[in-house]
């Protein structure tokens, strides 16, 4: 199996970009964790980063047809850090009719999306994992859909355990909330109490997990 990482870009492109009312208002939406994906439902931990300044994140997404809740975790210089919940239910049965960035470039059997995809001032970058003919594929489909497009990388697919598989999903969910929210800055922008509120529990219980957490990932950090 292999890896291809690859930017969509051109005016083909930026006129189905501003045919969408999200990507019209963002210049940058960088998915960093999806959460969920499937027939039902997106969530991911996304970077946004509004055209405006002045608009706030859930404003982004205003006017898009795909029902959209936002959370907003954390604020940096330009951007901010939310949690993207898009409902994909559709009328019938089956899988999404239309992808994240409001069109599919694969479809089942042809190739994997293999990372969060990317959109950074009209280029949109995808990775996908398979075969060489799958990948072949994917790139001939491109082409067919008039999308103009470089390979940005090919190489043969190399996969590790990430550390966080160690946590149960509760602990990965509060250890990156905790992380997102300054808990581990210095000084801490937010305490225990604060963020068990967020997350609706006791701030005994975030503490608790977050102390299993660290101790699970310094086992393997650490160990001879």
């Amino acid at each position: 199996m292999r890896t291809i990482v690859v930017e969509l870009y051109g005016p083909e492109l930026l006129e189905r970009i501003e045919q969408s009312a999200v990507f019209r208002r963002l210049r940058v939406f960088q998915v960093l964790r999806v959460l969920r994906y499937d027939r039902n439902e997106f969530v991911a931990i996304c970077r946004i980063t509004p055209k405006d300044s002045r608009l706030r994140p859930e404003d982004c997404f205003r006017g898009d047809p795909v029902r959209t809740r936002v959370h907003l975790l954390k604020r940096e210089e330009n951007s901010s850090i939310v949690v993207v919940e898009r409902s994909l239910r559709g009328p019938g049965p089956g899988p999404p009719v239309r992808s994240l960035f409001g069109y599919e470039v694969t479809k089942p059997g042809a190739g994997y999306l293999f990372g969060p995809p990317s959109y950074h001032d009209g280029t949109i970058t995808f990775s996908f994992a398979g075969t060489s003919r799958q990948l072949d594929n994917i790139l001939s489909r491109a082409r067919a859909r008039g999308l103009r497009y470089r390979v940005l990388s090919l190489k043969v697919a190399e996969f590790a355990v990430s550390p966080l598989e160690r946590l149960t999903r509760r602990q990965r969910e509060v250890l990156r909330s905790a992380y997102a929210s300054g808990y581990y800055d210095v000084p801490r922008r937010i305490t225990s109490i604060q963020l068990g509120r967020n997350l609706g529990v006791r701030a005994a219980t975030v503490v608790e997990h977050l102390r299993k957490s660290e101790k699970r990932l310094l086992d393997v950090l650490l160990q001879p």
